[in-house]
């Protein structure tokens, strides 16, 4: 059975093939998701789905934030209606996200809700990828650049004090604390490899304050938001 490092490595040396733009960098998430759903659903050990798991919350909380203040913010002055429907696509993965992370492959609802949740993921993909991100290729916007500051944003995502991010309608006090998952027999650390996945290395430790993207990448988004706006003035003319 491939690890999870061996299936997101090999997704990103078949798929992505040296493309940095971000089109590419986003398709790229979507494939790795669907390949982890896919392996959750085919393993046994509750140990190793638990693992698939945290790395499954991992990947779509990373994804769904970059993706909301780079991607959506852009493309929303040009087609408003299917990206507030992304996002509201993006708020029901988040509360479900929510619940999974308090959650084992040990509970018997788990694996029928991760079933539910890449089914949602499946068609949001297939209407973002053929209705949101063709947008950008209409913008006057450095896709490569963008490519850059989604996969810097993710990066910073990734600290400890960033990780957990609140979901709407929690209240405040509730989304301070990151979320426990329930104690299930696992195996011994001295069984277990050490590093097996990458959300176990950076799981938050201390109570989240959600940070805003850099300077540098806040820079190259207000670039092309200007790029973008000047581009429609000139077809609204």
């Amino acid at each position: 059975m491939k690890s999870i490092l061996d299936i997101l490595s090999g997704i990103e040396t078949e798929f992505l093939k040296g493309n940095t733009d971000v089109i590419s960098l986003i398709k790229l998430d979507h494939r790795k998701v669907d390949a982890l759903c896919e392996h959750y659903q085919e393993l046994d050990s509750v140990a190793e789905k638990d693992d698939v798991l945290e790395q499954i919350i991992l990947e779509l909380s990373l994804h769904t934030t970059a993706e909301e203040e780079l991607i959506y913010s852009l493309v929303d002055s040009q087609d408003h209606c299917h990206t507030n429907e992304a996002f509201e696509e993006h708020h029901v993965v988040k509360l479900l996200l929510a619940e999974l992370r308090k959650m084992s492959a040990s509970e018997d609802r788990t694996d029928a809700k991760v079933k539910v949740l890449a089914e949602l993921v499946e068609h949001h993909v297939k209407e973002e990828e053929s209705k949101v991100l063709p947008k950008l290729k209409g913008l006057d916007v450095n896709l490569d650049e963008l490519g850059q500051a989604f996969s810097n944003r993710k990066e910073q995502l990734k600290k400890p004090q960033n990780l957990v991010q609140p979901v709407e309608g929690q209240s405040e006090k509730a989304s301070k604390a990151p979320a426990k998952r329930k104690a299930t027999p696992r195996r011994s650390t001295a069984s277990k490899p050490a590093g097996k996945t990458a959300a176990s290395k950076i799981k938050a430790t201390k109570a989240p304050t959600r940070k805003t993207a850099s300077t540098k990448t806040k820079t190259i988004v207000a670039k092309a938001k200007t790029r973008a706006a000047k581009s429609k003035n000139r077809k609204a003319s």
